[in-house]
């Protein structure tokens, strides 16, 4: 949805999801540059095109499992659709489904109506997904917008390990919110580390939709 590229793919298996690899050489081509010339487990949101349908969905960019064609592809990777499940879990992997959304557009919506800590674990996908646009969707825009984004890019990896819930009823008359979170992340210049971070989250009335302080992010990141 991002580049505009477009390559084609044989469906090689799958019964909750879709399995599939690049047709040829230069599809492989075309979908390595879409991931910036490395393969990623990152989410992507696309558009699947299967004669005169258009279908909103998501795919992996991590060649992994076996492949059948020669097309320089080590493997198969992975498409889920709306109702895709993973082999694991037999339920929707949140990330895709948030990504279909978007390819769907249908994420503006959907983030309209989530609770504090739903918006919370969607900063956790936007990180760990490298997704920027989904960054910008859930986190107020605030003065130091450039830094915060900078520090975010530095985040190789964040987990929320634990979160502690209030029922729905005490969230509902709430127009600010501070959320205790423990998590674990890895700066790519620091390393490891684990703590409570301490998340504000906004809305500027009672029919408005949840945001996530950026100003007070910044500081809980550093």
């Amino acid at each position: 949805m991002e580049t505009g590229l477009q390559f084609r793919v044989q469906r090689r298996a799958g019964n909750k999801h879709a399995d599939v690899q690049p047709l040829t050489r230069r599809d492989t081509q075309i979908m390595k540059k879409i991931y910036n010339g490395r393969w990623s487990w990152n989410r992507r949101a696309i558009i699947v095109l299967v004669g005169d349908q258009m279908i909103a969905a998501s795919m992996n960019g991590m060649p992994h499992g076996a492949g059948a064609i020669k097309n320089g592809f080590p493997g198969h990777f992975c498409i889920h659709f709306w109702g895709s499940t993973t082999h694991r879990s037999g339920k929707m992997d949140p990330a895709y489904q948030l990504m279909i959304l978007k390819a769907g557009g249908k994420i503006d919506d959907y983030l309209n109506n989530v609770d504090p800590y739903e918006l919370i674990n969607i900063f956790s996908i936007a990180v760990n997904n490298h997704d920027k646009t989904l960054l910008e969707l859930s986190v107020a825009k605030n003065k130091n917008q450039s830094q915060l984004m900078k520090v975010i890019k530095d985040l190789a990896y964040f987990k929320i390990t634990n979160m502690s819930l209030l029922p729905v009823e005490d969230i509902n008359e709430q127009v600010l919110m501070e959320v205790p979170v423990e998590v674990e992340f890895y700066k790519k210049h620091k390393g490891r580390d684990k703590k409570v971070m301490h998340f504000i989250i906004r809305r500027d009335s009672l029919i408005d939709r949840w945001y996530i302080d950026g100003q007070y992010l910044l500081k809980e990141l550093y």
